[in-house]
């Protein structure tokens, strides 16, 4: 899991996918690293650690990194971004596919139940919310990026827990 929470990795693939988007050779370079983007946030992240201290936030971070980490190969990159969130990097892989693998995890981490090492407390339903877009589908790297971040909106805005694929073009995900 450290190799995706430590924060020179999301620092590297944006580098990689994002060197300039005046040029379209940035395009191509997106095109050719993946295929597909997703953002993915843990829900009510604030609350975990408020509630049970900054070491049981910690560890929700380092479990849903795990999680992510059983989906990251050459075909998909894991990075964390910041805070409770993690960009993921598909390559390869259907947009159908793409969103199989990432709400199957979210299943998954919805039905565990995680307690406080602590206090032996449970630490409630730890979910997470996630935003995905199609990146042959927009004009350049960033709105692809920008779509998927407004796709984990959505989701976010939607109820939570649940992953949300970005209208084509950028319209309004719902």
């Amino acid at each position: 899991a450290h190799r995706i929470t430590s924060p020179w990795k999301w620092r590297h693939l944006k580098s990689v996918i994002v060197p300039s988007v005046q040029s379209p050779p940035s395009m191509l370079k997106l095109h050719d690293f993946c295929n597909r983007a997703a953002f993915c946030d843990i829900d009510h992240f604030k609350r975990i650690n408020d509630t049970h201290g900054h070491d049981a936030g910690d560890r929700v971070i380092r479990l849903i990194a795990e999680m992510l980490a059983t989906i990251s190969d050459d075909n998909c990159h894991v990075a964390r971004h910041g805070g409770e969130e993690f960009v993921m990097l598909f390559r390869g892989v259907s947009l159908s596919e793409a969103h199989k693998k990432l709400d199957g995890l979210r299943e998954q981490m919805a039905e565990r139940r995680l307690r406080n090492r602590k206090t032996d407390e449970p630490l409630g339903q730890i979910t997470f919310s996630a935003g995905i877009a199609d990146v042959f589908d927009f004009p350049d790297p960033r709105a692809a990026l920008k779509a998927a971040d407004e796709a984990l909106y959505a989701a976010k805005q939607g109820g939570r827990n649940q992953v949300i694929i970005a209208p084509k073009g950028g319209a309004q995900a719902a």
